[in-house]
């Protein structure tokens, strides 16, 4: 018998069974690796002592369900919009006395997900013992969503 070097009926249908699992299998990996490599540590601000940091940080890749806030020095409060759309007090996450303002998009909030491409996100903080009307001007910033 001659080895032709092709491969015969059997191994090929097997082969392409296992093909598209295997793509599939490929895929998910790299969508999980994006996720972590996505992840940001919080962005120290200069200049804006009050304001601590922001999280994603400016042009980070995130996944749809990632979080998104911004630290405040204790004595500061503020609200949170994500793509125009303010975000309850009440569906934000409690922060342990961090005071953070974080949201996790999910099911039965004003965001479920994040929409893919380029979100933006706009925090406006005030003193607590002042009022929303003596904010100073907002921060934005904007990320993508894988």
């Amino acid at each position: 018998m001659q080895h032709t070097g092709a491969m015969s009926p059997k191994l090929r249908r097997m082969a392409r069974r296992l093909a598209l699992p295997a793509l599939g299998l490929v895929g998910l990996a790299i969508i999980v690796a994006a996720g972590f490599m996505g992840r940001t540590d919080p962005e120290p601000l200069v200049g804006q002592p009050s304001l601590e940091a922001i999280f994603p940080t400016d042009g980070a890749n995130i996944v749809a369900q990632d979080r998104v806030g911004a630290d405040l020095q204790p004595g500061y409060d503020g609200d949170l919009a994500i793509n125009g759309v303010t975000i309850p007090e009440d569906q934000l996450d409690q922060d342990n006395g961090l005071n953070q303002l974080v949201f996790h998009p999910g099911p039965g909030k004003v965001l479920t997900a994040l929409q893919p491409g380029k979100n933006c996100a706009r925090i406006t903080w005030w003193r607590v013992e002042e009022s929303r009307t003596a904010a100073g001007p907002p921060r934005q910033w904007c990320f993508d969503v894988l």
